[in-house]
Protein backbone atom coordinates (compact mmCIF):
# COMPACT_ATOMS: atom_id res chain seq x y z
CA UNK A 1 0.00 0.00 0.00
CA UNK A 2 0.85 3.59 -0.70
CA UNK A 3 -0.37 6.53 1.32
CA UNK A 4 0.10 9.67 -1.02
CA UNK A 5 -2.14 11.79 0.49
CA UNK A 6 -3.98 14.27 -1.79
CA UNK A 7 -3.08 12.88 -4.93
CA UNK A 8 -6.56 14.11 -7.02
CA UNK A 9 -6.66 17.18 -5.56
CA UNK A 10 -9.88 16.85 -4.30
CA UNK A 11 -9.56 17.54 -0.38
CA UNK A 12 -9.37 13.71 0.40
CA UNK A 13 -6.42 11.56 1.48
CA UNK A 14 -6.29 8.67 -0.93
CA UNK A 15 -4.83 4.78 -1.26
CA UNK A 16 -2.83 3.86 -4.26
CA UNK A 17 -1.90 0.03 -4.76
CA UNK A 18 0.57 -1.95 -6.55
CA UNK A 19 -0.16 -5.50 -7.76
CA UNK A 20 1.99 -8.37 -8.21
CA UNK A 21 2.06 -7.96 -11.75
CA UNK A 22 3.74 -4.34 -11.26
CA UNK A 23 -0.08 -2.45 -12.28
CA UNK A 24 -0.45 0.77 -10.09
CA UNK A 25 -4.26 0.80 -8.78
CA UNK A 26 -5.61 4.44 -7.40
CA UNK A 27 -8.68 4.40 -4.54
CA UNK A 28 -10.03 7.78 -4.30
CA UNK A 29 -10.74 8.21 -0.51
CA UNK A 30 -14.02 9.43 0.55
CA UNK A 31 -12.80 11.49 3.43
CA UNK A 32 -14.82 9.15 6.13
CA UNK A 33 -12.27 6.42 6.48
CA UNK A 34 -12.69 4.09 3.45
CA UNK A 35 -11.68 4.29 -0.49
CA UNK A 36 -13.07 3.17 -3.30
CA UNK A 37 -12.38 0.54 -5.61
CA UNK A 38 -10.66 2.56 -7.62
CA UNK A 39 -9.03 2.09 -11.31
CA UNK A 40 -5.37 1.49 -12.81
CA UNK A 41 -3.41 4.37 -13.06
CA UNK A 42 -0.04 2.31 -14.17
CA UNK A 43 1.86 -0.59 -15.12
CA UNK A 44 5.37 -1.89 -15.35
CA UNK A 45 5.89 -0.88 -11.64
CA UNK A 46 7.59 -4.71 -10.56
CA UNK A 47 10.68 -2.62 -11.77
CA UNK A 48 10.87 -1.49 -8.48
CA UNK A 49 11.01 -2.69 -4.73
CA UNK A 50 9.73 0.12 -3.30
CA UNK A 51 6.94 2.69 -3.84
CA UNK A 52 6.73 6.14 -1.48
CA UNK A 53 4.05 8.38 -1.02
CA UNK A 54 5.85 11.33 0.18
CA UNK A 55 3.59 14.26 -0.32
CA UNK A 56 4.44 17.61 -1.90
CA UNK A 57 8.33 16.80 -2.20
CA UNK A 58 9.06 19.45 -4.95
CA UNK A 59 6.70 22.33 -3.25
CA UNK A 60 4.33 22.57 -6.06
CA UNK A 61 1.25 21.98 -4.25
CA UNK A 62 0.75 18.39 -5.38
CA UNK A 63 1.14 15.39 -3.79
CA UNK A 64 4.14 13.12 -5.28
CA UNK A 65 5.48 9.35 -5.53
CA UNK A 66 9.05 8.39 -4.95
CA UNK A 67 10.55 4.53 -6.17
CA UNK A 68 13.33 2.77 -5.28
CA UNK A 69 15.21 0.04 -8.33
CA UNK A 70 16.79 -2.77 -7.31
CA UNK A 71 19.51 -1.76 -8.61
CA UNK A 72 19.62 1.50 -5.53
CA UNK A 73 19.02 4.23 -7.42
CA UNK A 74 15.82 6.34 -6.51
CA UNK A 75 13.13 7.82 -8.85
CA UNK A 76 10.66 10.53 -8.26
CA UNK A 77 7.38 10.83 -9.94
CA UNK A 78 5.75 14.62 -9.56
CA UNK A 79 2.14 14.44 -9.10
CA UNK A 80 -0.30 16.39 -11.29
CA UNK A 81 -2.97 16.30 -9.07
CA UNK A 82 -5.41 15.21 -11.80
CA UNK A 83 -6.89 11.43 -11.65
CA UNK A 84 -9.03 10.73 -14.30
CA UNK A 85 -9.53 7.76 -17.50
CA UNK A 86 -7.26 10.22 -19.51
CA UNK A 87 -4.55 11.09 -16.70
CA UNK A 88 -2.34 9.32 -14.53
CA UNK A 89 -1.74 11.78 -12.10
CA UNK A 90 1.82 11.59 -11.86
CA UNK A 91 5.00 12.86 -14.71
CA UNK A 92 7.68 10.93 -16.05
CA UNK A 93 10.26 9.39 -13.77
CA UNK A 94 13.20 11.68 -12.86
CA UNK A 95 16.52 9.79 -11.58
CA UNK A 96 17.28 11.80 -8.06
CA UNK A 97 20.08 8.59 -6.67
CA UNK A 98 22.34 7.23 -9.07
CA UNK A 99 22.78 4.37 -6.74
CA UNK A 100 23.39 3.20 -2.95
CA UNK A 101 19.66 3.47 -1.50
CA UNK A 102 20.02 -0.68 -1.49
CA UNK A 103 22.03 -0.32 1.69
CA UNK A 104 18.81 0.94 3.45
CA UNK A 105 15.89 -2.27 4.31
CA UNK A 106 13.20 0.83 4.91
CA UNK A 107 13.10 3.99 3.27
CA UNK A 108 9.91 6.01 4.69
CA UNK A 109 8.33 9.34 3.10
CA UNK A 110 8.09 11.32 6.73
CA UNK A 111 6.92 14.97 5.33
CA UNK A 112 8.46 17.38 6.81
CA UNK A 113 10.13 15.56 9.47
CA UNK A 114 13.10 18.24 10.41
CA UNK A 115 10.32 21.33 10.59
CA UNK A 116 12.17 23.45 7.89
CA UNK A 117 8.64 23.36 6.04
CA UNK A 118 10.35 20.54 3.33
CA UNK A 119 8.93 17.00 2.92
CA UNK A 120 11.72 14.88 3.86
CA UNK A 121 12.82 11.14 3.63
CA UNK A 122 13.56 8.37 6.23
CA UNK A 123 15.80 5.60 5.63
CA UNK A 124 16.97 2.68 7.94
CA UNK A 125 20.31 0.55 7.68
CA UNK A 126 19.77 -3.49 8.70
CA UNK A 127 22.25 -2.40 11.88
CA UNK A 128 19.14 -0.05 12.80
CA UNK A 129 21.23 3.25 12.35
CA UNK A 130 17.96 5.82 11.28
CA UNK A 131 18.96 8.23 9.17
CA UNK A 132 17.38 11.68 7.69
CA UNK A 133 17.21 13.19 4.21
CA UNK A 134 16.43 16.61 4.50
CA UNK A 135 14.27 17.43 1.71
CA UNK A 136 15.48 20.42 -0.63
CA UNK A 137 11.29 21.48 -2.00
CA UNK A 138 12.59 20.95 -5.15
CA UNK A 139 11.98 16.57 -5.90
CA UNK A 140 15.94 15.85 -4.89
CA UNK A 141 16.88 14.82 -2.06
CA UNK A 142 19.10 16.88 0.67
CA UNK A 143 22.13 15.69 2.59
CA UNK A 144 21.70 12.80 5.14
CA UNK A 145 22.47 12.49 8.85
CA UNK A 146 22.19 10.11 11.79
CA UNK A 147 19.19 10.67 13.72
CA UNK A 148 18.78 7.45 15.83
CA UNK A 149 19.82 4.08 15.91
CA UNK A 150 18.13 0.37 17.42
CA UNK A 151 15.43 0.49 15.13
CA UNK A 152 16.11 -2.96 13.92
CA UNK A 153 13.99 -4.19 16.48
CA UNK A 154 11.23 -3.64 14.25
CA UNK A 155 9.95 -5.38 11.62
CA UNK A 156 8.35 -2.56 9.68
CA UNK A 157 8.58 1.05 10.13
CA UNK A 158 5.18 3.09 9.70
CA UNK A 159 5.47 7.00 8.98
CA UNK A 160 2.40 8.16 11.10
CA UNK A 161 2.31 11.66 10.50
CA UNK A 162 1.62 13.87 12.99
CA UNK A 163 0.06 10.91 15.51
CA UNK A 164 -0.03 12.89 18.83
CA UNK A 165 -1.14 16.17 17.79
CA UNK A 166 1.65 18.35 18.86
CA UNK A 167 2.78 19.64 15.36
CA UNK A 168 5.55 17.35 14.51
CA UNK A 169 5.73 14.18 12.10
CA UNK A 170 5.98 10.64 14.42
CA UNK A 171 7.37 7.57 13.41
CA UNK A 172 5.58 3.99 14.39
CA UNK A 173 7.10 0.31 13.81
CA UNK A 174 5.82 -2.83 14.59
CA UNK A 175 8.07 -5.51 16.59
CA UNK A 176 8.00 -9.15 15.69
CA UNK A 177 5.88 -10.11 18.33
CA UNK A 178 3.19 -7.78 16.69
CA UNK A 179 3.72 -5.45 19.54
CA UNK A 180 3.21 -1.70 17.92
CA UNK A 181 5.34 1.11 19.36
CA UNK A 182 4.91 4.78 19.00
CA UNK A 183 7.85 7.60 18.90
CA UNK A 184 7.17 11.19 18.86
CA UNK A 185 9.58 13.72 16.92
CA UNK A 186 10.63 16.51 19.48
CA UNK A 187 11.94 18.26 16.57
CA UNK A 188 14.63 18.43 13.79
CA UNK A 189 14.07 14.20 13.55
CA UNK A 190 14.98 13.53 17.11
CA UNK A 191 12.67 10.58 18.67
CA UNK A 192 11.62 10.72 22.15
CA UNK A 193 9.06 8.69 24.12
CA UNK A 194 8.93 5.86 22.91
CA UNK A 195 5.97 3.46 23.97
CA UNK A 196 3.94 0.40 22.87
CA UNK A 197 0.46 1.25 21.43
CA UNK A 198 -0.80 -2.14 20.68
CA UNK A 199 -0.55 -5.99 20.34
CA UNK A 200 -1.27 -8.31 18.25
CA UNK A 201 0.21 -6.54 14.99
CA UNK A 202 1.58 -9.51 13.84
CA UNK A 203 -1.84 -10.50 11.62
CA UNK A 204 -1.09 -7.48 8.89
CA UNK A 205 0.97 -7.52 6.23
CA UNK A 206 1.59 -4.29 5.71
CA UNK A 207 0.74 -0.94 7.95
CA UNK A 208 0.65 2.41 6.48
CA UNK A 209 0.37 6.15 7.63
CA UNK A 210 -1.76 8.41 6.02
CA UNK A 211 -2.29 11.41 7.70
CA UNK A 212 -6.21 12.56 8.24
CA UNK A 213 -8.77 10.49 6.30
CA UNK A 214 -11.35 10.84 8.73
CA UNK A 215 -11.69 14.68 8.31
CA UNK A 216 -10.94 15.36 12.09
CA UNK A 217 -7.12 16.85 11.63
CA UNK A 218 -5.73 14.31 13.31
CA UNK A 219 -3.24 11.65 11.45
CA UNK A 220 -4.47 7.77 10.84
CA UNK A 221 -2.96 5.03 9.49
CA UNK A 222 -4.25 1.93 7.34
CA UNK A 223 -3.46 -2.20 7.62
CA UNK A 224 -3.56 -4.69 5.67
CA UNK A 225 -3.89 -8.21 6.12
CA UNK A 226 -2.70 -11.57 3.45
CA UNK A 227 -6.68 -11.64 2.08
CA UNK A 228 -6.19 -8.27 0.63
CA UNK A 229 -8.54 -6.88 3.62
CA UNK A 230 -7.41 -2.98 4.49
CA UNK A 231 -8.47 -1.80 7.59
CA UNK A 232 -8.76 2.43 8.67
CA UNK A 233 -8.07 2.92 12.12
CA UNK A 234 -8.80 6.54 13.29
CA UNK A 235 -6.21 8.51 15.35
CA UNK A 236 -6.83 10.30 18.01
CA UNK A 237 -3.76 12.38 19.11
CA UNK A 238 -2.84 9.79 21.26
CA UNK A 239 -5.81 10.69 23.71
CA UNK A 240 -9.27 9.38 24.39
CA UNK A 241 -12.40 10.96 22.87
CA UNK A 242 -13.12 12.43 26.55
CA UNK A 243 -15.86 10.49 27.79
CA UNK A 244 -16.37 7.07 28.80
CA UNK A 245 -18.98 4.28 28.12
CA UNK A 246 -22.86 5.52 27.77
CA UNK A 247 -25.18 4.80 31.00
CA UNK A 248 -28.57 5.36 31.34
CA UNK A 249 -30.02 7.10 34.06
CA UNK A 250 -33.26 8.02 32.94
CA UNK A 251 -35.51 5.08 31.70
CA UNK A 252 -38.39 7.09 30.22
CA UNK A 253 -40.26 10.33 30.71
CA UNK A 254 -37.76 12.50 29.75
CA UNK A 255 -40.04 13.40 26.96
CA UNK A 256 -42.29 15.54 29.21
CA UNK A 257 -40.06 18.26 28.89
CA UNK A 258 -39.79 20.84 26.18
CA UNK A 259 -36.61 22.66 27.90
CA UNK A 260 -33.39 20.79 29.47
CA UNK A 261 -30.86 23.39 30.91
CA UNK A 262 -27.91 21.71 32.68
CA UNK A 263 -26.61 24.44 35.13
CA UNK A 264 -23.41 24.32 37.14
CA UNK A 265 -24.30 23.34 40.53
CA UNK A 266 -27.47 25.00 41.22
CA UNK A 267 -27.57 24.20 45.16
CA UNK A 268 -24.64 24.82 46.60
CA UNK A 269 -23.72 21.06 47.12
CA UNK A 270 -20.68 21.22 44.31
CA UNK A 271 -22.48 18.81 41.92
CA UNK A 272 -23.86 19.51 38.27
CA UNK A 273 -27.61 20.06 38.14
CA UNK A 274 -30.45 20.11 35.61
CA UNK A 275 -33.34 22.25 35.44
CA UNK A 276 -36.29 21.29 33.09
CA UNK A 277 -39.50 22.86 31.92
CA UNK A 278 -42.90 21.42 31.02
CA UNK A 279 -45.08 22.48 28.30
CA UNK A 280 -47.35 24.04 30.86
CA UNK A 281 -44.84 26.32 32.02
CA UNK A 282 -43.77 24.51 35.06
CA UNK A 283 -39.97 24.35 36.22
CA UNK A 284 -38.17 21.31 37.90
CA UNK A 285 -34.75 20.93 39.58
CA UNK A 286 -33.21 17.56 39.04
CA UNK A 287 -29.77 17.73 41.88
CA UNK A 288 -26.77 16.09 40.59
CA UNK A 289 -26.62 13.23 43.23
CA UNK A 290 -22.66 12.67 42.45
CA UNK A 291 -23.16 9.37 41.14
CA UNK A 292 -23.33 10.43 37.72
CA UNK A 293 -27.48 10.55 38.11
CA UNK A 294 -29.55 13.02 39.15
CA UNK A 295 -32.20 12.56 41.96
CA UNK A 296 -36.00 12.65 42.95
CA UNK A 297 -36.89 16.02 41.10
CA UNK A 298 -38.35 19.26 42.87
CA UNK A 299 -40.95 22.06 40.92
CA UNK A 300 -38.91 25.10 41.38
CA UNK A 301 -41.30 27.13 39.16
CA UNK A 302 -45.31 26.88 39.22
CA UNK A 303 -46.00 28.63 36.06
CA UNK A 304 -44.97 31.18 33.72
CA UNK A 305 -41.67 30.04 32.18
CA UNK A 306 -43.11 29.01 28.96
CA UNK A 307 -42.49 32.39 27.83
CA UNK A 308 -39.33 31.81 27.33
CA UNK A 309 -37.87 30.42 24.22
CA UNK A 310 -34.46 29.64 24.72
CA UNK A 311 -32.40 29.07 28.10
CA UNK A 312 -28.81 29.37 29.25
CA UNK A 313 -26.90 28.01 32.37
CA UNK A 314 -23.91 30.40 32.84
CA UNK A 315 -22.62 29.64 36.22
CA UNK A 316 -21.86 33.19 38.31
CA UNK A 317 -22.53 35.48 35.96
CA UNK A 318 -22.46 38.40 38.43
CA UNK A 319 -20.12 37.84 40.48
CA UNK A 320 -21.82 37.23 43.81
CA UNK A 321 -20.23 33.37 44.17
CA UNK A 322 -23.56 31.20 43.07
CA UNK A 323 -24.57 30.27 39.35
CA UNK A 324 -27.13 31.76 37.52
CA UNK A 325 -29.64 31.50 34.68
CA UNK A 326 -30.49 33.48 31.66
CA UNK A 327 -33.71 33.37 29.50
CA UNK A 328 -34.40 35.07 26.26
CA UNK A 329 -38.29 35.67 25.35
CA UNK A 330 -39.62 35.57 21.50
CA UNK A 331 -39.47 39.53 21.54
CA UNK A 332 -35.93 39.50 21.81
CA UNK A 333 -35.51 40.36 25.26
CA UNK A 334 -32.57 38.63 28.24
CA UNK A 335 -33.36 37.95 31.70
CA UNK A 336 -31.29 37.14 34.16
CA UNK A 337 -32.32 34.96 37.34
CA UNK A 338 -29.25 35.18 40.23
CA UNK A 339 -29.11 31.62 42.16
CA UNK A 340 -29.07 32.00 45.56
CA UNK A 341 -27.17 28.78 45.44
CA UNK A 342 -29.83 26.83 47.48
CA UNK A 343 -33.64 24.56 46.71
CA UNK A 344 -35.27 24.32 49.75
CA UNK A 345 -38.36 24.96 51.56
CA UNK A 346 -36.98 28.73 51.44
CA UNK A 347 -35.57 29.33 48.17
CA UNK A 348 -36.16 28.00 44.64
CA UNK A 349 -32.46 28.24 43.65
CA UNK A 350 -33.14 31.91 42.04
CA UNK A 351 -34.16 35.49 42.95
CA UNK A 352 -36.25 37.53 40.81
CA UNK A 353 -35.93 38.18 37.07
CA UNK A 354 -33.56 41.13 36.14
CA UNK A 355 -33.36 42.59 32.03
CA UNK A 356 -30.32 42.39 31.22
CA UNK A 357 -30.91 42.50 27.44
CA UNK A 358 -33.46 44.95 26.09
CA UNK A 359 -33.79 44.10 22.69
CA UNK A 360 -32.41 42.41 19.62
CA UNK A 361 -31.44 38.55 21.50
CA UNK A 362 -34.00 37.24 19.14
CA UNK A 363 -31.37 37.83 16.40
CA UNK A 364 -29.40 34.54 17.43
CA UNK A 365 -30.44 30.47 16.89
CA UNK A 366 -28.65 29.34 19.91
CA UNK A 367 -27.31 30.73 23.21
CA UNK A 368 -25.29 29.46 25.76
CA UNK A 369 -22.92 29.99 28.41
CA UNK A 370 -19.54 29.04 28.06
CA UNK A 371 -18.03 29.99 31.13
CA UNK A 372 -14.78 32.18 31.20
CA UNK A 373 -13.75 31.57 27.64
CA UNK A 374 -11.64 34.67 27.14
CA UNK A 375 -8.99 34.14 30.35
CA UNK A 376 -10.61 37.37 32.14
CA UNK A 377 -12.12 35.59 35.32
CA UNK A 378 -15.34 36.03 34.33
CA UNK A 379 -18.70 34.06 32.43
CA UNK A 380 -19.26 34.66 29.11
CA UNK A 381 -22.27 34.08 26.66
CA UNK A 382 -21.96 32.84 23.01
CA UNK A 383 -24.58 33.13 20.31
CA UNK A 384 -25.17 31.78 17.06
CA UNK A 385 -27.17 33.51 13.76
CA UNK A 386 -28.24 31.18 11.43
CA UNK A 387 -25.96 32.66 8.95
CA UNK A 388 -23.49 30.81 10.68
CA UNK A 389 -21.78 33.59 12.34
CA UNK A 390 -20.74 33.09 15.82
CA UNK A 391 -20.35 36.26 18.91
CA UNK A 392 -19.30 36.57 21.80
CA UNK A 393 -20.68 38.53 24.93
CA UNK A 394 -17.42 39.05 27.45
CA UNK A 395 -19.13 39.44 30.78
CA UNK A 396 -18.45 41.65 33.37
CA UNK A 397 -18.86 39.59 36.32
CA UNK A 398 -21.60 41.91 37.53
CA UNK A 399 -25.27 43.12 37.00
CA UNK A 400 -27.05 46.49 38.58
CA UNK A 401 -28.53 49.34 37.15
CA UNK A 402 -25.13 50.46 35.36
CA UNK A 403 -24.22 47.46 34.00
CA UNK A 404 -25.57 44.11 32.13
CA UNK A 405 -22.91 41.67 32.90
CA UNK A 406 -21.79 41.53 29.74
CA UNK A 407 -19.98 43.80 27.16
CA UNK A 408 -20.73 44.33 23.26
CA UNK A 409 -20.48 41.30 20.79
CA UNK A 410 -17.45 40.43 19.28
CA UNK A 411 -17.53 37.85 16.43
CA UNK A 412 -15.18 35.07 16.68
CA UNK A 413 -16.87 32.81 13.76
CA UNK A 414 -17.41 34.86 10.38
CA UNK A 415 -19.45 32.00 9.03
CA UNK A 416 -20.14 27.94 8.84
CA UNK A 417 -21.41 27.10 12.23
CA UNK A 418 -24.91 26.90 11.02
CA UNK A 419 -23.54 23.34 10.13
CA UNK A 420 -24.28 22.50 13.63
CA UNK A 421 -27.89 21.53 14.83
CA UNK A 422 -26.25 21.49 18.90
CA UNK A 423 -24.04 23.87 20.33
CA UNK A 424 -23.02 24.42 23.72
CA UNK A 425 -20.27 25.30 26.31
CA UNK A 426 -18.66 22.50 27.33
CA UNK A 427 -16.78 23.31 29.98
CA UNK A 428 -12.67 22.38 30.19
CA UNK A 429 -13.49 19.40 28.55
CA UNK A 430 -10.07 18.57 27.76
CA UNK A 431 -8.63 19.67 31.07
CA UNK A 432 -6.13 21.81 29.30
CA UNK A 433 -7.14 24.20 32.31
CA UNK A 434 -9.18 26.72 29.57
CA UNK A 435 -13.14 26.59 28.68
CA UNK A 436 -14.26 24.77 25.77
CA UNK A 437 -17.04 24.25 22.48
CA UNK A 438 -18.80 20.72 22.07
CA UNK A 439 -21.33 20.93 18.32
CA UNK A 440 -23.04 18.11 16.75
CA UNK A 441 -23.92 17.98 13.11
CA UNK A 442 -26.61 16.48 11.60
CA UNK A 443 -24.66 13.33 10.77
CA UNK A 444 -24.01 12.47 14.28
CA UNK A 445 -20.71 13.49 14.46
CA UNK A 446 -19.78 15.19 17.71
CA UNK A 447 -16.77 18.23 17.51
CA UNK A 448 -14.88 19.61 20.12
CA UNK A 449 -13.50 23.24 19.69
CA UNK A 450 -10.71 23.35 21.84
CA UNK A 451 -11.00 27.13 24.30
CA UNK A 452 -7.03 28.85 23.76
CA UNK A 453 -8.08 31.63 26.16
CA UNK A 454 -8.93 34.32 23.33
CA UNK A 455 -12.52 34.00 23.50
CA UNK A 456 -12.11 32.08 19.84
CA UNK A 457 -12.60 28.56 19.41
CA UNK A 458 -9.18 26.75 18.03
CA UNK A 459 -9.43 24.09 15.35
CA UNK A 460 -12.05 21.23 15.35
CA UNK A 461 -11.51 18.04 16.76
CA UNK A 462 -14.11 14.86 15.77
CA UNK A 463 -14.94 13.32 19.23
CA UNK A 464 -17.65 11.21 18.33
CA UNK A 465 -20.21 9.63 16.01
CA UNK A 466 -23.68 8.81 16.06
CA UNK A 467 -24.45 11.58 18.15
CA UNK A 468 -28.04 12.22 16.44
CA UNK A 469 -29.75 9.65 18.63
CA UNK A 470 -30.25 11.85 20.79
CA UNK A 471 -32.72 14.83 20.35
CA UNK A 472 -30.69 16.90 23.12
CA UNK A 473 -27.42 17.09 24.27
CA UNK A 474 -25.90 19.07 27.36
CA UNK A 475 -23.04 19.66 29.72
CA UNK A 476 -23.61 17.64 32.36
CA UNK A 477 -20.94 19.77 34.66
CA UNK A 478 -19.41 17.50 37.14
CA UNK A 479 -22.24 15.31 37.45
CA UNK A 480 -20.27 12.17 39.25
CA UNK A 481 -17.86 14.18 41.26
CA UNK A 482 -14.16 13.80 39.47
CA UNK A 483 -13.92 16.88 38.35
CA UNK A 484 -14.14 16.42 34.57
CA UNK A 485 -17.68 17.98 32.69
CA UNK A 486 -19.50 15.26 31.70
CA UNK A 487 -22.25 15.04 29.12
CA UNK A 488 -25.80 14.14 29.14
CA UNK A 489 -28.26 13.28 26.46
CA UNK A 490 -31.57 12.42 25.90
CA UNK A 491 -32.99 10.38 22.85
CA UNK A 492 -36.53 10.66 21.40
CA UNK A 493 -38.22 8.17 23.71
CA UNK A 494 -37.74 10.08 26.92
CA UNK A 495 -34.61 7.88 28.15
CA UNK A 496 -31.63 10.28 29.56
CA UNK A 497 -27.92 9.29 29.25
CA UNK A 498 -24.86 9.71 30.74
CA UNK A 499 -21.05 9.96 29.73
CA UNK A 500 -18.78 10.76 32.00
CA UNK A 501 -15.76 12.81 31.09
CA UNK A 502 -12.30 11.47 30.67
CA UNK A 503 -10.32 14.68 30.55
CA UNK A 504 -9.49 13.52 27.00
CA UNK A 505 -6.79 11.44 28.78
CA UNK A 506 -3.96 9.51 27.20
CA UNK A 507 -4.64 6.60 24.59
CA UNK A 508 -3.10 4.43 22.03
CA UNK A 509 -3.69 6.85 19.94
CA UNK A 510 -6.77 5.30 17.92
CA UNK A 511 -10.10 3.91 17.40
CA UNK A 512 -11.13 -0.08 16.90
CA UNK A 513 -10.85 -1.19 13.25
CA UNK A 514 -13.51 -0.16 10.19
CA UNK A 515 -13.43 -1.65 7.01
CA UNK A 516 -11.85 0.46 4.60
CA UNK A 517 -11.33 -1.29 1.26
CA UNK A 518 -10.83 -4.98 -0.26
CA UNK A 519 -7.80 -4.88 -2.31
Amino acid sequence: MIAPGDFDGDGQADLISRRTDGQLWFHPGNGAGAYSTGWKIGSGWQIYDRVLGVGDYNSDGRSDLVARKLDGSLWFYAGTGTVTSSSEGYSRAVKIGDFGWDAFDSVLGVRDFDGDGNTDLVARTPDGSLYLYSGTGTGQTGIAHKIDYGWQIFDQLVALQDFDGDGTNDLGGRRSDGTLWFYSNAGRGAMVNGRQIGTGWQIYSDIVGTGDVTGDRMADFVASDPTGAVFSYAGTAMKDQGYEAVRKIGEYGWGAFNALVAVQDFNGDGKGDLLARKPDGSLWFYSGNGAGAYGIPKKIGDYGWEAFDAFAGVGDFNGDGKNDLVARKPDGTLWLYPGTGRVDSGSNGYAGATKIGLAGWEAFDTITGVGDLNGDGRNDLLARKPNGSLWLYKGTGKVDAADSGYQGAVKVGDYGWEAFDQLFGAGDFNADGRNDLLARRPDGTLWLYPGDGSGKPGAAIRIGTGWNIYDRILNGWNLNGDGNPDLVARRPDGSLWAYSGTGMKPSEGYLPRTLAIVL
